[in-house]
């Protein structure tokens, strides 16, 4: 993968994680060519993170 498109994707992840968006933080990391493979629920992980910041 050619820096241009890892880096389009990392301004894309970053956007997402900034605004707890979860579903696309899920979809980037799905469609990224990394192996990701979810083993809990992103909702939960994300709902318990939220709580602890504050924003």
């Amino acid at each position: 993968m050619s820096w241009p498109e890892l880096e389009k994707i990392l301004l894309k992840l970053d956007d997402a994680c900034h605004q707890f968006a979860h579903e696309d933080i899920r979809r980037l990391l799905l469609q990224a060519p990394t192996g990701f493979v979810p083993k809990m629920a992103f909702v939960i992980w994300f709902g318990m993170l939220k709580k602890r910041c504050s924003f």
